[in-house]
């Protein structure tokens, strides 16, 4: 067996862990949910930066405000819909697992980011921030891709990717970066669409 199958078995609950699938199928509505919410407000982030560096008027900067302002507050008012039926004591193991793991991650990402701004500014390359940042971010969505089984973390984690790529490739020396942020905050909003639609809908 080698070792991301150790990791993977490690990880999975036992039988005895796994909370009843009503249980679990609302901690996963209500997951999405909240996803959504961080995906919204850094999507809603990215595009503003990318429209400001683009020199957009604004009123257009403060319609995709409104817009992820408002993305943002639907999820928001989901998660409290869903706040009673997802936090059973059944659940508490199961969530605190996936919590623990959602933490390292995402500690390895903003190590990675403040690795990514040192280095820029180390070598004299402030114009490769932006899409460093972006590949770290891109890249983090793959260990919570596993962690959550959702292909849609798998997606957006390859398309920011590619919005790095881009931006690396065509605007890398550039001052201002501007189509990349906007590809990827608009991402960030699908996957936010996306996660919220999920999570009305249902299902597992």
């Amino acid at each position: 067996m080698n070792l991301p199958s150790l990791a993977a078995t490690a990880l999975a609950p036992s039988a005895a862990e796994r909370p009843a699938p009503a249980d679990r199928q609302a901690a996963v509505r209500r997951g999405r949910a909240i996803g959504a919410t961080f995906l919204s407000g850094f999507g809603t982030l990215w595009v503003a930066m990318g429209s400001l560096a683009a020199d957009a008027r604004p009123a257009l900067v403060a319609a995709i405000v409104a817009c992820g302002a408002a993305l943002f507050f639907v999820a928001g008012w989901r998660v409290r819909r869903l706040g009673d039926a997802a936090d059973s004591a059944e659940l508490a193991g199961w969530q605190a697992q996936r919590s623990r793991v959602f933490k390292r991650v995402n500690q390895a990402q903003y190590l990675a980011i403040a690795a990514v701004v040192v280095g820029c500014n180390l070598a004299q390359r402030p114009a490769w921030i932006c899409n460093g940042i972006l590949l770290v971010v891109g890249l983090h969505f793959f260990p919570l891709a596993r962690l959550y089984a959702s292909r849609a973390h798998a997606v957006i984690g390859a398309a920011l990717c590619l919005a790095a790529a881009y931006g690396a490739l065509f605007q890398g020396g550039e001052p201002n970066n501007t189509l990349a942020p906007i590809a990827a905050g608009l991402v960030l909003w699908a996957g936010a669409g996306y996660g919220l639609w999920r999570s009305l809908a249902g299902g597992d």
